[in-house]
This record gives structure tokens, C-alpha cells and sequence, in this order.
């Protein structure tokens, strides 16, 4: 079905009658709508009433002058074609017409041809104006409806790649009861630690997802190794310290970004560069890796192990503060010092750790 094509509507305003009905009576024969007025001061309620595609306003006229309406209009509408109409050849009027936003300029007398030439080429380009306006807001909502659907796509997929990490790190803790939910419990005290850092949500993110992944390493290792209840031999700890280099081969095919794969191989990096893999020390090893090393240590001596019980919060916090510049970065441990006295069981509770708040 064929649209119906919109008659242009034209706001025509002289103080002068005769002239109005003139202007008004050619631009109705060339197909155009036109409303007619001689008082100027009532063209900003009509414009808040009514849509127009064109207005042609005289410049002389009594109570609000050309130049003076040509403004209001423009403050309404800025992109409204205004066709300026004088009696006089005045320079001075002419450019400041043009420098407040006129379309066009007629000087009286004027031939009807002139008036229908000049409102039909304000008309085409409002047309054109709102076409491409219209256009825009298309393309945008296209862009705002598109961006929903990649969100809703990203999250899903963020979604389901915890959830398989999460299955992956349950399968490796299953067989242990003692490092049961101690990932999980570590992202938990990691994104404590990195909210008392003020580190900001995709900061967070990275290091919720290191912080998981960060012992899968230890999928590699002989549980017969991992659960000894005494005293590991030299070859049994030089075999466990390579969990975080194979935890990084684990994950390198996945895009996780380099701060993820930081985490796996730095976490058990120290400050004074006496840590492992590489003996890292200072700035080359990762805020993030640095912020798990603290969360891991201190899970790990209030968590009850085969070879001994759990110690309280205050010794474990005591020993990582002693420990400060040596083992862990000072500011991490200050701020684990802040919040260690908020970490119960509900803060360290499993799936509520997927929601950064």
C-alpha cells in the first residue's frame, strides 16, 4: 500500500493584509497548506500547537520584528527553514538574518515564482532534515536493541563459562574434603580484598574468574601427593609447585586476557622473588596474582588440613602482617586486615560469589 505523501505545511506572517492573502492564495494553488497571521505574537503558541514545514515571516513589523520572531523560532525548533521578507535592501538585516539561522531572504516586491522557488526549496530540505533525523533515531535504536542482545549474549556466555570453570573446580576438591569450596572461598575473600582496593567492576570480574581458576593446576598433580597427611618430600613439593605453570597450560587456549592467566601462574610468586614458578618478586608480579596469594594464604591456614587444625582468623591475619614485604604486598594485607572480621559463612558461600554487586 502506497504512502500517503504529506501536504507541506506553511506559516506565512506580515503585518500588511493585502500582502498575507496574496502570499497565502499562490502558495494554496502550488499544493501547499498554509496558515496565515498578522500578528507575529502569537506564532510561539502555534508553533507549540501545530507542526510546520516552512514559515515566511515580513522583517518590519509592528510589536515583534522579523529578527526577533526568526529567534524565537529557532529556539523552538533550530532546524525550522525561515524565509525573511523585507520592503527595504538593507545589508545589516540581510546578514543578520542569515547569521541567526534564516534559510532565505526575499526583498519586496517580489514575484509569486521567487515566493514558490524559495518555500519549496525550505520544504525539500525540512523533508530531507527529517528524513535524516528519522534515519538516526532508527540507527540508534538499532544500536541500543543490538547492544541489549550482545549484553544478553555476553552474560550467558560469562554464565556458562563459570559455570563449566565452577564443575571443573568441584571435580578437583570432590576428592578431598578438607580443600572442599577453597576456590570458591578464595574469590570470595579475592573480591573482598579488591572492593576494599576500590578496584573498579571489570577489575573485578578478571579477578573473580583468576581467583577460580586459580589452583586448576592441581588437576595435573597425584592426588596421592595432594592429600598426604604428613610432611611433603623435597620431589613431592617440587612436583607440587609446577600446578601453577600447568594450570597455565590448562587454560592458555581459552581467550580468559593475560590478567587471568597472571593469576594461575603468579599466585604463589612472593615479594621478595623466594616464590614459585619463575621467582618473581616485587611490581613484575600481578596486582591481581598478589591479591589471590593473600586470599589463598589465609583460606588455607583457617581451613583444617591432615596435617593440622584450622587456626583462628587473628593468628592467620598476625602471620600474613608479619609476612608483609617479604611473602605478600603490605597494601593487600592492609586491606585484608579491614575486612577479615566481615568473612563468615555467608560472605564465602558458593554461587553467591558469581554476583559483583
Amino acid at each position: 500500500m502506497n504512502e500517503t505523501k504529506k501536504i507541506p505545511h506553511i506559516l506565512i506572517i506580515d503585518d500588511e493584509e493585502m500582502i498575507l492573502e496574496i502570499m497565502k492564495e499562490a502558495l494554496e494553488l502550488n499544493n501547499f497548506l498554509v496558515t496565515a497571521i498578522s500578528d507575529a505574537t502569537i506564532v510561539q503558541s502555534l508553533l507549540q500547537k501545530e507542526s510546520f514545514d516552512t514559515i515566511v515571516t515580513d522583517i518590519n513589523m509592528p510589536k515583534i520584528t522579523g529578527l526577533e520572531l526568526l529567534q524565537i523560532v529557532k529556539k523552538i525548533d533550530s532546524k525550522l527553514p525561515v524565509i525573511m521578507v523585507t520592503g527595504f535592501a538593507d545589508m545589516t538585516n540581510m546578514m543578520s538574518s542569515f547569521r541567526l539561522g534564516a534559510h532565505d531572504f526575499l526583498k519586496k516586491p517580489f514575484n509569486m515564482d521567487e515566493l514558490i522557488i524559495a518555500v519549496s526549496q525550505a520544504v525539500n530540505q525540512r523533508q530531507l532534515q527529517v528524513q535524516n533525523d528519522q534515519y538516526h533515531e532508527l540507527l540508534e535504536e538499532m544500536v541500543i536493541d543490538k547492544t541489549k542482545e550482545l549484553s544478553v549474549a555476553n552474560q550467558k556466555l560469562e554464565d556458562n563459562l563459570l559455570g563449566t570453570i565452577l564443575a571443573m573446580i568441584n571435580a578437583l576438591e570432590a576428592s578431598d574434603q578438607y580443600t572442599r569450596g577453597h576456590s570458591e572461598r578464595v574469590t570470595s575473600i579475592s573480591l573482598m580484598i579488591g572492593q576494599q582496593l576500590n578496584l573498579d567492576y571489570a577489575s573485578l570480574k578478571t579477578l573473580r574468574l583468576g581467583a577460580l581458576l586459580h589452583d586448576i593446576g592441581k588437576i595435573g598433580i597425584d592426588h596421592v601427593i595432594l592429600n598426604k597427611p604428613s610432611r611433603l618430600t623435597k620431589d613431592e613439593f617440587e612436583i607440587i609447585k609446577s600446578h601453577p605453570s600447568i594450570g597455565l597450560n590448562i587454560i592458555s587456549p581459552i581467550s580468559l586476557g593475560q590478567d587471568v592467566f597472571n593469576i594461575v601462574n603468579q599466585h604463589h610468586e612472593k615479594i621478595n622473588g623466594f616464590g614459585y614458578p619463575k621467582g618473581l618478586s616485587g611490581k613484575d608480579i600481578s596486582l591481581f596474582a598478589k591479591i589471590v596469594s593473600v586470599a589463598d594464604t589465609f583460606d588455607a591456614m583457617t581451613s583444617t588440613r591432615p596435617y593440622r587444625k584450622e587456626l583462628s582468623f587473628e593468628i592467620a591475619m598476625e602471620e600474613i602482617l608479619a609476612c608483609s614485604n617479604t611473602q605478600f604486598d603490605e597494601n593487600i594485607a592492609k586491606a585484608l586486615l579491614q575486612i577479615y572480621t566481615k568473612i563468615d559463612e555467608k560472605s564465602l558461600k558458593g554461587l553467591d560469589l558469581l554476583k559483583i554487586n
